[in-house]
């Protein structure tokens, strides 16, 4: 609050009065003084070829699951472990944001892999759910599927990254405003039990479910089996597992460390004896 020293008028001082200071912008003051501040919700995954009764029946089985976004691969409350997804055809990735307006570019998401480096992204599409959760959803389209990886998310934020009204969100989750967003999870195409391979067995076990489908009979269909999320199973299922058969998830980089054996076979320290100096 500012104090205003009025001017004089015939000899005589008029009262004293004091200017309060123009509130701060509304968006301004949610982003800096909410509690908690804006961050990530839930990520999902789909396919664009996904047809809705397909959507629409793995929303039914689980409040985890979204009908219009697809399966969730991230809850910021209530963190639960993910299988590896057993599907062909997944080329979209959808944040939901505790808040509203989020803004975000093409190239603000990186979708990298241990066997495919860089998954393009050709497209983003963002929603403002103001009138039903108050929150955004930002839809990235990627130019290839997933493969079978170990698919890494990340997006910075900030004013040239993911933010609100120009401030950053809470990326990391960690209370503050600031901090990249990082995510990790598996896509085995035809990995319908999530053991991270393909087996003979789950050949067998989808050909034993051909030509089931999600409507009128859904209770003997399984969604994991459904390889394209087009709602029947059938040949094109089949064909992904028998692509698939004895595949694996690649396996992650070991630790860096330093030289362990060296030329004469003498164990040498690791890495962090030799930052600190350990001899």
């Amino acid at each position: 609050m500012q104090f205003v020293n009025p001017p004089m008028t015939g000899g005589r001082r008029r009262r004293t009065s004091f200017r309060t200071p123009a509130p701060v912008e509304a968006l301004e003051a949610r982003v800096l003084f909410s509690q908690p501040p804006p961050t990530v919700f839930n990520v999902f995954v789909a396919g664009t070829a996904w047809a809705q009764p397909f959507k629409d029946y793995m929303a039914s089985q689980s409040p985890r699951r979204s009908a219009e976004f697809g399966f969730t691969v991230f809850r910021r409350h209530g963190e639960y472990p993910v299988r590896t997804l057993p599907w062909a055809n997944l080329n979209e990735i959808t944040v939901e944001f505790s808040d509203y307006p989020v803004s975000a570019d093409a190239d603000d998401l990186t979708v990298s892999g241990l066997t495919v480096p860089d998954y393009p992204v050709t497209g983003v599409r963002i929603r403002n759910n103001t009138a039903t959760t108050g929150r955004t959803t930002i839809t990235w389209t990627l130019g290839r599927p997933l493969g079978n990886d170990r698919i890494r998310l990340h997006f910075k934020v900030g004013p040239d990254g993911v933010n609100i009204g120009g401030y950053p969100i809470d990326g990391d989750g960690d209370g503050t405003l600031g901090g990249d967003f990082t995510h990790r999870f598996d896509v085995l195409a035809g990995d319908v039990d999530g053991g991270s391979d393909v087996s003979p067995a789950e050949f067998v076990f989808i050909r034993r479910q051909l030509f089931r489908v999600v409507s009128p009979l859904p209770y003997l269909y399984d969604i994991r089996s459904d390889l394209d999320g087009s709602g029947r199973i059938d040949s094109r299922d089949l064909l992904v597992v028998r692509r698939n058969t004895y595949a694996h998830l690649p396996y992650d980089p070991p630790p860096a460390t330093a030289n362990l054996f060296s030329a004469s076979g003498i164990r040498e320290s690791p890495v962090s004896d030799v930052l600190a100096g350990a001899s």
